[in-house]
């Protein structure tokens, strides 16, 4: 007797189109079970955003399908399958992650990143796969908290080198003040943007 509760028919597991012999797609799952919660890829960066000092960027990678724009029934070849990059805001229209399995739309990984107001350089983008079949949840979790620590402390490292006061120490090599923490002008505060 096979998986479904009948016997399959000669041949039938050498056929491609059967459906106990098709891939198993991934979906969200890793994500929903890491981040419960959160209910969606875009609850996770408004949390993160709003939660950590430096406000950092979160991206993710998403493979989703997208119904082709024709002209004529005779030219469509069927959807497309596009994978790109969405970042912050953008990450809100895919929905929760039950939509997003729904729409077929899954995330393979995810970025986090962090501008730094009043000088031309941010943090180091880290990017974190999504291994949907050969990583647990609380793997993800960790790799995801442990980059926005990283993001968050490498963007006070930056704050703290470029925005001193006028009377903190100049960094000849940046050409930005650094904060002293002994200045008597600031405090130790640096200048606010």
């Amino acid at each position: 007797m096979g998986k479904f509760g009948w016997d399959y028919p000669a041949g039938a597991a050498n056929d491609p189109n059967a459906p106990y012999n098709q891939e198993e797609i991934p979906d969200n799952w890793l994500l929903s079970e890491a981040f419960p919660d959160h209910d969606s890829i875009g609850e996770l960066y408004r949390t993160t955003y709003k939660y950590t000092s430096c406000g950092p960027a979160v991206g993710a990678l998403i493979t989703y399908i997208r119904e082709p724009t024709v002209e004529g029934f005779d030219q469509w070849d069927g959807p497309d399958e596009i994978t790109e990059w969405f970042y912050c805001s953008d990450l809100y229209k895919f929905g929760t992650w039950a939509e997003m399995n729904e729409q077929g739309a899954r995330i393979d990984a995810i970025k986090v990143s962090s501008i730094v107001e009043g000088v031309d350089y941010g943090t180091d983008t880290i990017e974190i796969p999504c291994e949907h079949f050969d990583m647990e949840p609380e793997e993800l979790r960790k790799q995801y908290w442990d980059a926005v620590k990283t993001t968050d402390a490498e963007a006070h490292i930056i704050w703290n080198d470029t925005h001193g006061c006028d009377d903190c120490p100049m960094n000849e090599e940046t050409g930005y003040r650094m904060i002293d923490p002994a200045c008597k002008s600031c405090g130790g505060h640096g200048t606010i943007i």
